[in-house]
């Protein structure tokens, strides 16, 4: 009889899917195969997020809810594991909280549909919260990315000892590159889907007045991403300099994100929703980028330990005008950014490698390596 374990990764999102809770699926994955786990990945087969250029009704919301709760029961055998991984709260949602399970909480659901869609219904909110709720008591463990969202989760549960904060981390072959010089030109890459919670608006603001007040300077913008706000954000900022891509598979993004010298992440709050411990800015310094960020909750929590300026420029959500200082700092001092793209490339190895994260999870669940 073979001694091997086994581990079911289950989620309802579509693999692979831009953002980054499909990077952290797909190396787990790729991961528990290359230690010798006999891992099954259960994915929804068809995209069932909008990345298109509208948010979606209510009923169209609900239904897709619905389908996604359904989804599993239907399609994932539910088998004898060592350790089963739910990435979402739907694909929990019928299973036994008898598993070795752990469902990782890259977000608050309900009020992470609410900051997408602008406004939903106390119904809908509510019943979206049911499904949160019952998430984590089917889980044995639940896995926070940041100590903000484990204590959303916890002030929902009462067994509170089974609610652990793990930062995510970065599959360092996929996305390491050594960090760029600047010399005369400066070529800028956002990779974020196009929604309000992700405040690209700030970012490209910044960049359009950096672009204005230096006509001398070859200014090069990658927008890599779709979503409700993709044809007004283009037809206010589109330019030579600022180019529009749409959505764009992994592969293409780890290529922009290696040829580039700055990354911007401008997240804001809405509503209740707040950033977590964004995989984008772990990616973003890996792959060699000066990276300026909105110092704003989990991206907040990863620099918390350093002087800004030394591994990141963070700035307060909803400040263009941050951006655009961090940007002419960036330009005009060349051997600070490649200093501050070094040291920020360095820290993240340091703290957030695969490795060391799951060696840390096996030990929360029970299990080794």
């Amino acid at each position: 009889m073979s001694n091997q374990k086994k581990v079911d990764i289950v989620t309802t999102m579509r693999i692979p899917h831009p953002g980054g809770a499909s990077s952290h699926i797909v190396d787990s994955y790729n991961y528990f195969i290359h230690e010798g786990f006999d891992t099954k990945l259960f994915s929804f087969k068809k995209d069932s997020d909008d990345h298109g250029g509208s948010v979606n009704s209510e009923f169209i919301i609900f239904l897709k809810v619905i389908f996604k709760v359904l989804y599993p029961l239907f399609f994932y055998k539910f088998r004898k594991t060592n350790l089963t991984i739910f990435h979402d709260p739907y694909s929990i949602f019928f299973a036994s909280n008898k598993l070795n399970s752990v469902l990782y909480v890259h977000g608050e659901l309900a009020n992470e549909i609410l900051a997408i869609n602008g406004r939903i219904s106390k119904t809908l909110y509510s019943f979206l919260s049911y499904i949160e709720l019952r998430a984590y008591k089917n889980a044995k463990f639940v896995i926070a990315v940041d100590s903000r969202i484990k204590e959303h989760v916890k002030s929902k549960l009462k067994e509170s000892d089974k609610v652990f904060v793990m930062e995510n981390f970065i599959n360092v072959e996929d996305f390491f590159a050594e960090p760029r010089l600047i010399s005369d030109s400066i070529r800028i890459v956002i990779a974020r889907r196009l929604v309000e919670k992700n405040g690209v608006e700030f970012a490209l603001e910044a960049i359009s007045n950096f672009i204005r007040k230096n006509i001398d300077v070859h200014v090069v913008c990658d927008v890599l991403g779709n979503g409700p706000l993709f044809f007004t954000l283009r037809e206010k900022y589109q330019s030579n300099s600022i180019i529009f891509h749409g959505s764009k598979d992994r592969a293409d993004v780890v290529d922009f994100l290696k040829n580039s010298h700055v990354n911007i992440i401008s997240s804001i709050p809405v509503g209740e929703y707040v950033e977590a411990t964004s995989i984008s800015v772990l990616e973003s310094c890996v792959s060699g980028n000066v990276t300026i960020a909105s110092n704003v909750g989990g991206i907040a929590e990863i620099f918390a330990s350093e002087v800004n300026g030394t591994c990141s420029f963070l700035c307060p959500p909803f400040s263009a005008s941050c951006i655009e200082d961090s940007i002419e700092r960036i330009f005009k001092n060349p051997n600070l950014a490649y200093n501050v793209a070094q040291s920020g490339q360095q820290f993240i190895l340091n703290r957030f490698e695969i490795s060391k994260y799951y060696s840390k999870l096996f030990k929360i669940v029970g299990i080794s390596n």
